[in-house]
């Protein structure tokens, strides 16, 4: 007869290793704030995070800031990898002072988490994965190594031994989710899908709109992000119906080209805080989300996907793959070829032309939004870590 888990003792203490974390506004900061609020109500646990991000005491946040400013936004390869080198073994260095029961660990970055996991598995705790960005694909991809070469292959097999000795996988889309599963072999069940979503109380709908019918692109302005394939849109747009106005907001090393480009048709806000990024893009009456058509983003659902839902505004993505998946299925925007640029541009006229069709769109967004909420999401993610641990005996 199979034995029930044992059953999580109390007062458990989780370290939570992110190199970015709120309020920094970045992706993995904003997705690690509500899995660590749905942690630390669980009662549990105790939380302690570790991260290179200065967090403000008011918060009530239990933070270690590093003294690695870690790599993420660090322009140069070489200084990236250097500061991820640093960032992980400083991290390493101090769990091997402090007293915990199991750690989890967001990626990228990619090189420092497994110098960290080394750590953790000296001292025999358990740990947890959190995967958003797929290393190293993303170094094969962009051509900084082979893969059939040695140090490709040497990457290869640091990739499958930091998922093999892992407690649980949490990834963000479908396609990480069966990659990691066919690589290291595993049962589906290792691998959990908890996708990233929308805050419900802070990313609401809103009457009145602007004036103008308005396309929102709110991104982080990087290479991923398709800024020629946006300003292509906008420019055809311009040409096709001037009164459709854009609006893009965010910052990167591609903003540049949003900055040079003359189009009367575009406002450019620039970065924004996270508080107040609601509060833009609920006014809007479309929201933009296009990316390279590459493996690097296969499967990718951009977070600002999900804002766009939580605002109630319909959706336009290219490509398509796994947010057309979402879209097609509740019927809660529309999805296309990043080479159809006449197509995208055709949508967004639609979409102001038919008022019956932005009505049904809108109305199936109402009734799904939920399921995508980040409160929702974080429970469920919660939950598996606490059914983990109570099933692994070394705790």
């Amino acid at each position: 007869m199979k034995q029930k888990p044992d059953k999580l003792n109390a007062n458990k203490k989780l370290i939570v290793v992110s190199e970015r974390f709120y309020p920094d506004s970045n992706a993995i900061s904003i997705r690690m704030k509500y899995v660590v609020d749905s942690i630390n109500a669980h009662k549990q646990f105790s939380t302690q995070i570790i991260t290179a991000t200065k967090v403000p005491r008011e918060l009530n946040y239990n933070c270690v800031r590093t003294i690695s400013a870690g790599s993420l936004r660090t322009n140069g390869v070489m200084l990236r990898l250097i500061r991820e080198l640093i960032f992980g073994f400083e991290v390493g260095f101090r769990l091997l002072f402090k007293s915990y029961d199991a750690l989890l660990l967001t990626s990228p970055p990619f090189f420092s988490g497994f110098i960290i996991t080394l750590f953790t598995r000296l001292k025999r705790r358990p740990y947890f994965l959190d995967i958003r960005d797929y290393y190293p694909e993303v170094i094969f991809d962009l051509g900084y190594v082979k893969r059939d070469n040695l140090a490709g292959k040497i990457l290869l097999s640091i990739e499958r031994s930091w998922y093999r000795h892992c407690l649980k996988i949490f990834t963000v889309n479908r396609v990480i989710q069966l990659s990691i599963q066919n690589k290291i072999n595993a049962k589906i069940e290792k691998i959990f899908l908890m996708r990233n979503g929308f805050d419900e109380k802070m990313f609401q709908s809103s009457v009145p709109k602007y004036p103008d019918f308005t396309v929102v692109f709110h991104a982080n302005l990087a290479k991923l992000h398709n800024i020629d394939l946006v300003l292509d849109i906008i420019s055809n747009c311009e040409k096709r119906e001037p009164k459709i106005k854009f609006c893009i907001i965010g910052d990167g090393p591609e903003a540049y080209k949003i900055k040079e480009a003359r189009l009367s048709n575009l406002n450019y806000i620039g970065p924004v805080a996270y508080e107040k990024i609601p509060g833009l893009i609920r006014k809007a009456h479309i929201g933009l989300s296009v990316l390279i058509d590459s493996n690097l983003t296969k499967g990718i659902v951009p977070v600002k996907v999900f804002e766009y839902i939580g605002v109630g505004i319909p959706v336009i993505s290219a490509p398509g793959a796994e947010p057309d998946n979402i879209l097609s299925e509740y019927t809660m925007g529309l999805s296309y070829s990043v080479l159809d640029i006449d197509g995208i541009v055709s949508g967004i006229l639609k979409l102001r032309k038919n008022s019956k069709l932005y009505k049904q769109i809108t109305g199936n967004i109402e009734k799904h939004r939920l399921l995508f909420s980040r409160q929702k999401i974080a429970k469920e993610y919660v939950n598996h870590i606490v059914l983990s641990l109570s099933e692994n005996h070394s705790v």
